[in-house]
């Protein structure tokens, strides 16, 4: 998990235990303050991912240039899930 921008999610956590999961979260800003080589090494290993197609991020909602001020009020408002993206 990375980042918080509509509120902390509630999960029960019995699910990870079920399903063996770990649950982890990260304070990014940290990182790069703490260990900036293995944050560079981090970035550089999830851009290889996504040129090799393996993970894409998760952009819902997609506005034309024109649309902007409703682009940035769902971001401001906190109401956006994911990535908000803005076609120019």
């Amino acid at each position: 998990m990375i980042g918080f921008a509509t509120g902390i999610a509630a999960l029960p956590m019995n699910l990870p235990l079920l399903k063996g999961a770990d649950v982890r979260g990260v304070y990014w800003a940290d990182s790069l303050i703490r260990d900036p080589e293995s944050h560079r090494t981090a970035v550089a290993e999830l851009c290889a991912l996504s040129a090799r197609g393996r993970i894409r991020p998760r952009i819902p909602s997609n506005f034309p240039l024109k649309d902007s001020p409703t682009a940035l009020e769902r971001f401001a408002s906190r109401t956006a899930s994911g990535k908000i993206a803005i076609e120019i």
